[in-house]
C-alpha cells in the first residue's frame, strides 16, 4: 500500500512506471511471509536532498527502524539492513 501514485509501480522493475513519492508520503510492503533481509536496493530519482527511513515489521502493527538516511542524493542506493526477519518493510 502506499500513501500516494501507484503502489504497484513501485515493484515492477521499470523505471518508466516508477512510484512517486509526495512529500511525508510511504510505501509499506507486504511480502506475504516473513523473509530475511540484510539490504535492499532502491532506486530513485536524483533529486536534492533525501531523508528517509526504512522500518521493518513482523506483524504489521509494531515497526522497528533498520536504517536511516540523511543527506542521500537520490540514483541507486543500497540500503544495508541488519540481518532480520520481516515480513513488512517500509
Amino acid at each position: 500500500t502506499a500513501t500516494a501514485g501507484n503502489a504497484a509501480a513501485a515493484l515492477d522493475g521499470d523505471a518508466a512506471t516508477a512510484w512517486t513519492a509526495a512529500p511525508g508520503a510511504a510505501l509499506t510492503v507486504d511480502w506475504g511471509e516473513e523473509r530475511e533481509f540484510g539490504g535492499l536496493w532502491l532506486d530513485w530519482q536524483p533529486a536534492g536532498r533525501l531523508d528517509y527511513t526504512v522500518e521493518l515489521s513482523t506483524d504489521g502493527e509494531a515497526w522497528t527502524p533498520a536504517w536511516t538516511v540523511h543527506g542521500g542524493r537520490g540514483g541507486r542506493a543500497l540500503v544495508p539492513l541488519p540481518e532480520a526477519s520481516a515480513r513488512w518493510v517500509r
